[in-house]
């Protein structure tokens, strides 16, 4: 580490702040991550609607964990 400074995975936060209750799914976090990934880094029009699809189901997990977020935060 250049700076010492511990890091720690962000499947490991996630993990924890589903135990939590912060968040709904790690898992779900995750596989947004991966999509956001495949986004990121397609190059290849014919898979975009493909990823749109996977989108619009994610969308509803996101907002599922937004307000498990503000919920946790109300307390």
């Amino acid at each position: 580490m250049l700076l010492r400074e511990d890091t720690v995975p962000l499947i490991d936060l996630l993990n924890r702040a589903e135990k939590m209750m912060i968040i709904v799914s790690a898992e779900d976090l995750l596989q947004m991550r991966d999509i956001r990934n495949q986004i990121a880094h397609q190059y290849l029009p014919e898979a975009v609607p493909k990823l749109a699809s996977e989108i619009v189901v994610m969308t509803t997990l996101l907002q599922k964990n937004v307000e498990q977020t503000e919920s946790f935060l109300s307390q």
